[in-house]
């Protein structure tokens, strides 16, 4: 990808080359925009803005602003070449996480959109008729401690993670409304709310290994003796890792698992046989 400033008989313009190397030019004389400072300055706004839509990141508050007041013209010439979204003036809170996860919904997990439609049902109540451009980084702490007294799924309050996953989906819409134009800043982030899911240490509990292989010796189905196993001492997530696992990952001459479990079940101290039953 490049922007360059090349000159003719008609003034200056700039070259542009896109990642997907599609070239084109952009001539700024019907905007105002005549010297070489000014095309040398859109340049390297241009650059900006074609590294973020290549790494999918949101551009500085400079290149925010910039955005906001520069002329219709020259915006509509950017967002022809797919690196701005139309402008729009502002949208209500709920109309934006619609948006999001009408538009980035597809190709997700159904645990993924679970947590992305909590976070829009909680929205629906605090954020009721608020527009985006209302919040500020005042009302996305407000809308955290909100949540940290709702009643919690297990009793109590409202897990921190839980709460944390949640104020991180509003985060990543206010970032989508920057890409689009509507705000120019994320509240969630200037609020410094926290949004990665953390430790719950309440909810931590230690299971021993005599405890796991007494539930194994009870289970009767070898298929849950095997997801016990599996997840005590192999260390898989259930179910999402489970699910990879294939029969061409077990090696039965060393009764070992391949690259799957770095460690074999037997290095655990767990006969293999006990948890995985051979094949028939």
């Amino acid at each position: 990808m490049s922007v360059s400033i090349n000159q003719d008989k008609k003034g200056y313009r700039l070259s542009i080359e896109l990642p997907s190397g599609f070239k084109t030019t952009m001539q700024l004389k019907s905007v105002g925009l005549l010297s070489k400072a000014d095309h040398n300055f859109v340049r390297v706004k241009l650059e900006a803005l074609i590294a973020c839509s290549t790494l999918g990141t949101t551009p500085t508050l400079e290149v925010q602003e910039w955005l906001k007041n520069i002329p219709e013209r020259l915006y509509r010439k950017i967002q022809d070449l797919g690196l701005v979204r139309p402008r729009t003036h502002d949208m209500l809170v709920i109309d934006a996480i619609d948006a999001f996860i009408r538009n980035h919904g597809h190709g997700k997990t159904q645990g993924t959109l679970k947590v992305w439609n909590r976070a829009k049902t909680h929205c629906q109540t605090f954020f009721a008729g608020h527009a985006l451009k209302s919040v500020d980084a005042t009302a996305a702490q407000a809308f955290r401690r909100h949540l940290l007294k709702l009643p919690g799924k297990q009793g109590g309050t409202m897990a921190d993670a839980t709460v944390r996953k949640t104020c991180g989906v509003m985060s990543m819409v206010m970032d989508q409304a920057i890409l689009e134009g509507v705000i120019t800043h994320n509240p969630f982030k200037l609020g410094k709310v926290p949004i990665s899911a953390g430790r719950n240490k309440a909810r931590e509990v230690y299971v021993s290994a005599s405890d796991v292989l007494q539930v194994i010796q009870h289970a009767t189905d070898h298929e849950d003796r095997c997801l016990l196993g599996l997840a005590r001492f192999g260390g898989l997530r259930i179910p999402s890792e489970i699910k990879k696992l294939c029969w061409s990952d077990v090696n039965w001459d060393r009764r070992e698992l391949g690259d799957v479990i770095q460690d074999s079940i037997l290095w655990q101290g767990v006969e293999a046989d006990s948890l995985i039953p051979r094949a028939v």
